[in-house]
């Protein structure tokens, strides 16, 4: 069993995988591995089989030339094809690009979406995986993470989220608001509640608790802490991320009429938060 420090076990289907994975990328390129790491939903013990992500961070030896991210590739393929309905996500980064931001990180491949792509400031490369892999990361290879040299400032992982907030969020908000747009449309479905719903309540967390959590975790913290007219609408998001039966709406326009009446209050709430611990 690979533990982190709070003591996580790795779910069956992603050890396969993840096993899988590593004897693959060895065989194909022996003796570039330094590092291989488990984030996201699985490091926060939530992972939930068939809806999670597996999220993974590869430190690797070298910088990759063309050749060698036809191997990656090839690599992929075969966990796609041996392991289908499973999404791999994650970034391949040299030791010295770890902890980096995204403005000097520089330009590394990463996996997501199917597909092997190259850039900078994209994948899971930022400073909340590297919050995660501080204090919550699985060693699948490698050293404990702790023992790596990078660190993380509280202070400006809040204010990304302050950022994210003000960016991502409000014109997410202002998308399912617009008549005629995809969003408004998308809005009346469940994974659109999911999606709004928990992660903004993840920042919410966060930004309260100076801690990461999962979407799950983030809903149910929740409940008690804000209006309660809001709490059914978080109710709904929880069933659909656990794939529950029971439903709490019957009008997918009310649930999307609540879910923006719900992120407008959260805006304001964690913008709140944020000034208010500035002034500390």
């Amino acid at each position: 069993m690979r533990v982190t420090s709070k003591t996580v076990e790795i779910p069956k289907q992603v050890n396969e995988v993840m096993n899988s994975y590593q004897k693959l990328f060895e065989q194909e390129l022996p003796d570039c591995l330094f590092a291989l790491y488990l984030v996201g939903s699985i490091a926060l013990g939530a992972y939930v089989e068939n809806v999670s992500d597996i999220d993974f961070v590869a430190i690797i030896n070298k910088k990759l030339n063309a050749s060698e991210w036809g191997q990656i590739e090839k690599v992929h393929r075969k966990i796609t094809g041996d392991f289908p309905g499973i999404d791999l996500e994650g970034s391949y980064l040299t030791l010295d690009q770890v902890g980096k931001s995204s403005q000097d990180i520089g330009e590394f491949p990463y996996f997501g979406d199917g597909k092997l792509k190259y850039g900078k400031g994209s994948g899971n490369a930022c400073i909340v995986t590297w919050f995660i892999l501080r204090k919550h990361g699985i060693t699948i290879f490698g050293p404990q993470p702790a023992n790596l040299d990078f660190s993380v400032d509280e202070r400006l992982l809040l204010q990304y989220l302050h950022d994210n907030v003000n960016t991502y969020w409000k014109k997410r908000v202002e998308s399912l608001k617009s008549r005629g747009s995809v969003s408004r449309i998308t809005g009346l479905f469940s994974k659109e509640t999911e999606w709004g719903v928990l992660g903004i309540a993840r920042l919410y967390y966060t930004l309260i608790e100076k801690d990461i959590t999962s979407k799950v975790h983030a809903g149910e913290y929740l409940v008690g802490k804000i209006p309660e007219k809001y709490e059914t609408i978080v109710y709904e998001a929880i069933r659909v991320r656990k794939n529950e039966d029971v439903r709490y709406y019957h009008s997918p326009w009310k649930r999307r009429k609540d879910l923006i009446s719900f992120m407008e209050f959260m805006i304001k709430a964690c913008n709140a938060i944020y000034e208010r611990d500035a002034l500390i």
